[in-house]
């Protein structure tokens, strides 16, 4: 199949977990995927692990200029943008009386700042195209399911399917869809 065919794709986290899996599914459904995580290595080896339709950079999407150059660079890239999957994400777990501001901070800026960013600068580059587009949040079953040590992770993702509702609202009009997905634990491949 061909679903995305001449399509181009941004994928935070691109190179690994879940992050991994979408980028080789949208590389076989024929997308050209620009990457971005922050693991060097594996962002440089993107194109011998997933093919020459992938690029991508290195990139803290818990910085609002680190992550309009990851869009700049894709565009650059690519010559445009049709979706992009908010998909790095990560826990640093402990009870909450024992859990400090950092820690809280590490989670919020990480799972929630992240999908905020890349849908903030996802719609305002297909606005600036005018043209339709998609963004895909990766949430958790932890945004509804409390998990034991889990308080930064489970508000942060229940923070990204409100942010995601909020977005689908405001950007409906203008054609971009905006939906979350919250899949539960999910082993490396």
């Amino acid at each position: 199949m061909a679903r995305f065919e001449g399509k181009v794709a941004v994928v935070t986290g691109g190179v690994s977990g879940i992050g991994a899996a979408i980028t080789r599914r949208l590389v076989d459904e024929g997308a050209s995927v620009f990457v971005a995580d922050i693991n060097a290595d594996a962002v440089a080896a993107a194109p011998e692990t997933f093919g020459p339709a992938v690029e991508g950079m290195v990139t803290d999407i818990t910085d609002e200029a680190a992550m309009e150059a990851l869009f700049a660079a894709a565009v650059e890239k690519f010559g445009t943008i049709d979706v992009v999957f908010n998909v790095a994400g990560g826990s640093k777990a402990g009870p909450i009386i024992e859990t400090d501001l950092a820690t809280w901070d590490f989670n919020i800026r990480l799972n929630l700042y992240g999908a905020f960013l890349g849908t903030k600068l996802g719609a305002k580059q297909f606005l600036s195209e005018k043209k339709t587009g998609s963004i895909v949040n990766i949430a958790s079953l932890n945004s509804q399911v409390p998990m034991f040590g889990g308080a930064g992770y489970s508000t942060a993702k229940a923070g990204v399917v409100m942010l995601t509702r909020n977005a689908a609202l405001e950007l409906a009009a203008e054609g971009i869809r905006v939906n979350a997905v919250s899949p539960g634990l999910v082993s490396p491949l």
